[in-house]
């Protein structure tokens, strides 16, 4: 179901699925992932090594949801009399020298990782319609459609005030 989101963002950029491991009723999770948040980052050869996620203002029992009961919060930001709410770091990146993808949660303003793992494979799918030399996100079909949508935006309204002025011709007169 959200491959249609994906292919949404593709039509201007980028699109991006994460799948994830779910509980055997639902084996696997796919989200899609709005362009607007998240960052890559490309390799040598021009394809996609590095996957970046910002977290806003998250509870610690969401991140357990999400990560599972390896998740740890730092000590030092744990309230018992109040909620807490955490601002995490997502990085996924391919280790070239070990050959293995490897994926860190860090929490911000401690700096500590609070999840990890590696693996020979990445929960990331990212594709483009077409790329540019020296371009990362890419570009889609809409982008190359922009500059035809202005010109006949334009010849639209040039027709609409033809028919106005036709309906309600302006009266000329003269006096002396």
């Amino acid at each position: 179901l959200v491959i249609h989101e994906a292919f949404t963002d593709m039509a201007i950029s980028l699109g991006v699925i994460q799948v994830n491991e779910g509980p055997d009723d639902d084996p696997l999770i796919f989200s899609c992932i709005p362009t607007a948040s998240v960052a890559i980052e490309t390799g040598p050869r021009g394809d996609i090594t590095a996957f970046f996620r910002d977290w806003c203002k998250i509870h610690e029992w969401h991140a357990k949801e999400m990560w599972g009961d390896d998740f740890s919060m730092p000590e030092s930001l744990r309230k018992y009399d109040e909620e807490t709410y955490m601002e995490l770091y997502e990085c996924t990146y391919y280790d070239y020298k070990d050959e293995i993808y490897k994926y860190f949660v860090i929490e911000k303003s401690t700096g500590e990782i609070c999840y990890r793992k590696e693996e020979v494979s990445w929960e990331w799918i990212g594709f483009r319609w077409s790329k540019l030399s020296g371009e990362d996100y890419g570009r889609g079909p809409v982008l190359s459609a922009l500059p035809s949508a202005a010109t006949i935006n334009k010849a639209m309204q040039d027709e609409l005030m033809l028919a106005a002025l036709k309906c309600a011709p302006p009266i000329m007169a003269v006096t002396e």
